[in-house]
């Protein structure tokens, strides 16, 4: 195959890419940050956090030591995360899930 030929397959190939793109409705627009970059919501120091870690399964435990109810939610590495609940002042918010392969994240305010 001579060069000229090469040069027009790819040149072709790269035309036809472009072309896909813009049909696609894709443009060139700064990244989204990645779920990584977005902070979540502070919660108050009042409201405290710990896992009581079983043989079988582990436990967060959420306390609000606050005034005011306040939304959260236990974040665990390696699988779903709890449910957003409303916690009202002096009570506690459990959540359990297996020992492995999870890891306890925190809690966030949503």
């Amino acid at each position: 195959m001579s060069k000229t030929r090469t040069a027009k397959r790819g040149l072709a190939l790269g035309v036809a890419s472009l072309g896909l793109i813009a049909l696609s409705g894709a443009t060139a627009h700064a990244a989204a940050p990645a779920p990584s970059d977005v902070k979540p919501l502070a919660l108050p120091t009042c409201i405290e956090a710990f896992v009581n870690k079983g043989t079988i399964t582990q436990t967060a435990y959420v306390y609000n030591w606050c005034s005011s109810t306040y939304r959260v939610k236990v974040i665990w590495a390696w699988g779903a995360d709890s449910e957003c609940t409303s916690l009202r002042p002096n009570y506690v918010f459990t959540h359990k899930v297996p020992i492995t392969p999870r890891k306890f994240d925190g809690v966030v305010a949503c």
